[in-house]
Formats: C-alpha cells, sequence, structure tokens
C-alpha cells in the first residue's frame, strides 16, 4: 500500500526530528515537526484517495475501520488537529522551557527515595540550555512532552491502523 510508504517517510522525518531536538536547532525542529505532522494526516488521504480504489471488492473494510476510528483522540485531537494548526495557520503548539534534569546519582536515599528540596519537592537541576517540548492542549499545564513523544505515538496508531485494516482486506 502506498500509505505505508508515506508512513515509513514519516518514519525517517522523526528520527530527523530526534536528531534536532539532541541539537536544540530550534529551526530545523520546527520544519521537521511541521513534515511529520503533514506524513502523519497524508497518510490517511493516500489510503483513502490512492490505496482504496485498488481493493474495489473490499470498500467495505475501508469504510468500516474508518468510522470505527476516526473519533479516536489521537487521530481527531492530534493527527488532524495539529496538522490543520500548522498548514492552514501556521499556528505550531511546540514551547520552549529550560532544560531540566532530575538529579539521580549520588542523591538517592539508602532506602531508594529521591534526595529532595526542603519544601519537598524533587530536587532538580537546571541547565542552560532550552528544551522544546509539545503542549497537548488538555488545560494541565503540566502536560507537556517532547514532541517526538507524540509523533511516535501517532505512528503507533497508523501502524495499528494499517495492520486492521490489512487483516480485514484479507479475511474476505
Amino acid at each position: 500500500m502506498k500509505a505505508r510508504d508515506v508512513l515509513n517517510d514519516c518514519k525517517l522525518t522523526c528520527w530527523e526530528l530526534k536528531d534536532a531536538l539532541e541539537k536544540n536547532d530550534q529551526k530545523l525542529i520546527r520544519v521537521r515537526w511541521i513534515t511529520c505532522l503533514t506524513f502523519l494526516r497524508m497518510v490517511g488521504h493516500v489510503l483513502h484517495k490512492i490505496d482504496q480504489p485498488n481493493y474495489p471488492n473490499k470498500q467495505n473494510a475501508f469504510d468500516q475501520l474508518y468510522s470505527a476510528k476516526k473519533n479516536d483522540s489521537l487521530f481527531k485531537d492530534f493527527i488532524e488537529k495539529e496538522r490543520n494548526n500548522a498548514l492552514k495557520s501556521y499556528q505550531i503548539d511546540l514551547i520552549e522551557t529550560k532544560n531540566l534534569v532530575e538529579a539521580e546519582v549520588g542523591l538517592l536515599l539508602e532506602d531508594g527515595g529521591r534526595f529532595l528540596t526542603e519544601s519537598g519537592e524533587r530536587f532538580i537541576l537546571e541547565g542552560s540550555e532550552k528544551a522544546i517540548h509539545f503542549a497537548k492542549k488538555t488545560g494541565d499545564s503540566n502536560n507537556e512532552e517532547r514532541p517526538d513523544y507524540w509523533i511516535d505515538k501517532a505512528i503507533s496508531w497508523w501502524e495499528t491502523y494499517l495492520h486492521e485494516l490489512n487483516k480485514k482486506i484479507n479475511a474476505t
């Protein structure tokens, strides 16, 4: 299927995103983020416009799976929404934060607990580097992750989708 080729290109671009994150190359992070979002949404378009017509006797399998999956939160609230935000309004939901590193080595207590500050918070070292995070709009300001985390989740979602579709096509 052609959609699998698109997904493979997305995987490659995700590795490039990870490399840009490690180098803290903010311009490249932004470009790779948008490219990944575009590829992720393109999988569905290619599946519908190119692959589905190649299986004229299996239209039901395509339609049933799409109907069952189109309201999945990851598809609706991330793959579709973030791609639309980026491509239609150039709104990119990446935020820059100070790079925080939790000190683990040499600061663990004998009972395996963590070293805490006087106020009871985890002891965290603050680096001079800044990190890029994706803030998923859930209303929870603590819900920040590296952008590649969300791309990896979406790639896995499409992998599962394509696997289920292949099972349906081959079952009938």
